[in-house]
C-alpha cells in the first residue's frame, strides 16, 4: 500500500517533489490505522522491522 501511494504522489506531478521521511511515516501510520480498523482479520507477513512473521 505504501508503494501505491509513493507511486500515486509521484505521478500526480509533472516536476520533482521532495517527500520527506517523516511525511512518509506519517503516511505510514495513518495507512496502517485505517487497514486495520477496516480490516482487522489480516495478518501481516512481516513485523515493523520487515522481519517475517
Amino acid at each position: 500500500m505504501m508503494q501505491w501511494a509513493i507511486h500515486e504522489i509521484d505521478n500526480k506531478f509533472d516536476v520533482v517533489i521532495q517527500v520527506e521521511p517523516t511525511d512518509l511515516a506519517l503516511l505510514a501510520g495513518a495507512m496502517d490505522h485505517i487497514s486495520t480498523a477496516e480490516h482487522p482479520e489480516v495478518v501481516l507477513p512481516c513485523d515493523m522491522q520487515g522481519r517475517l512473521r
